[in-house]
């Protein structure tokens, strides 16, 4: 058989052997664990940059988490991309913007206007502190990272 160049599902260019129904030689089972495969390492890559922390502040459970792979330098000339964790404390949730500094240190901001300002500041060895400025309130006690 006289091999041609033909462009294939997807776009792609490959050589194709006239008559054959295979793109790239490969049978049509081959391309399903392809993709199986490429879907996987992405799922499981975007799950392992999801940063989850439970926290014990003088008795009162907050959890709080984040995607490590968001937070990125600024790109000169654009604007800043917002960027948003997820935290719960007293049965609300928040969606405030994580923060991670060079020393280890973690936590979160959330201005909530006229209402007040939440912010949560990790340590490196855990020691936590949270201030609520709404209710005028500071706790303080320890938080690990789940899953670690």
């Amino acid at each position: 058989m006289k091999a041609r160049v033909a462009k294939g599902r997807w776009g792609i260019w490959t050589k194709k052997k006239q008559g054959d129904g295979r793109l790239a030689g490969l049978g049509s089972g081959m391309w399903v664990w392809i993709a199986a495969a490429l879907w996987a390492t992405l799922w499981t890559g975007m799950a392992g940059a999801q940063e989850r922390w439970s926290c014990d502040l003088e008795g009162e459970v907050l959890t709080f988490g984040f995607d490590r792979g968001d937070l990125f330098p600024g790109i000169e000339g654009e604007p800043p991309r917002r960027v948003l964790g997820d935290a719960e404390f007293r049965r609300g949730i928040f969606r405030p913007e994580p923060f991670v500094m060079p020393d280890g240190t973690v936590g979160f901001h959330e201005d909530a206007g006229a209402v007040g300002q939440r912010m949560l500041v990790i340590a490196p060895d855990g020691a936590a502190r949270y201030s609520d400025t709404g209710p005028g309130e500071t706790l303080t006690g320890r938080c690990v990272r789940m899953g670690s």
